[in-house]
């Protein structure tokens, strides 16, 4: 994935450390579990960087409601304005969805689109 965030960047959007698969492992070729809790919305996040992957998994009063797993992964940025908190998951080019844009902050919200102007 390029772009990718630092690792600090993460930890403030998800407002935490992740679980990694291997502790040795840089974040950038590891497993990274992320896991974030906002008003009885669940988010986990599976981010493998280095593999171009990422799956998403809401659950909304601990029921499921949403899983997507993305396996064409180019990049992931970070946007922090409006006091918005977004994760841009930017996607080949030859996929019908080019961005998926999921916000943490000030609420759990994910949103697709067609359009590639929301790459910076």
């Amino acid at each position: 994935m390029n772009p990718f965030p630092n690792d600090y960047e993460l930890i403030e959007l998800f407002e935490s450390e992740p679980k990694v698969l291997d502790e040795e492992v840089p974040w950038y070729y590891n497993n990274l579990f992320f896991s974030l809790n906002r008003n009885d919305v669940i988010l986990v996040c599976l981010i493998q960087p280095s593999q171009g992957t990422l799956s998403l998994h809401l659950k909304v009063n601990n029921r499921p409601i949403y899983d997507l797993s993305l396996e064409n992964v180019v990049g992931i940025e970070i946007d922090e304005s409006n006091g918005k908190e977004i994760l841009k998951i930017i996607l080949n080019d030859e996929d019908t969805m080019k961005t998926l844009l999921l916000e943490t902050k000030p609420n759990i919200y994910l949103m697709s689109t067609t359009d590639k102007s929301f790459r910076t």
